[in-house]
């Protein structure tokens, strides 16, 4: 019973465990927020993508949109990109998307992959 125990524990470390960039956003948010929010479930949502992202080559507007540092401008650009140059075959590419800058693309990277 040990043994089975202390295969768990590798794995419970590594879904209490923070993300730098993941808590580096959270505080860009909170420091650009007019009021305090709890955000608890902003925090849980980015981790639950972090560990199920979105692949850019299937994902939609609608589960763009749940990416609060993504503008709904900045989804469309990336669905029409898509829809017009075809299938996404290297993160890079993203930097030809408009209004896309590397930071946003750094925001974006724990709850994105290239499928």
């Amino acid at each position: 019973m040990c043994f089975g125990i202390l295969f768990l524990i590798p794995e419970l470390r590594a879904q209490t465990e923070s993300d730098p960039l993941i808590e580096t956003l959270l505080e860009t948010i909170a420091e650009n927020e007019q009021q305090e929010n709890d955000y608890s479930e902003l925090s849980e949502r980015l981790y639950f993508l972090k560990e199920h992202p979105y692949d850019l080559n299937t994902v939609t507007a609608e589960q763009l949109s749940e990416l609060v540092f993504l503008s709904p401008l900045q989804a469309d650009n990336l669905i029409r990109y898509r829809r017009e140059n075809g299938p996404f075959t290297d993160i890079q590419e993203l930097q030809l998307i408009d209004l896309f800058s590397w930071s946003l693309i750094e925001r974006l990277l724990p709850s994105v992959f290239i499928g």
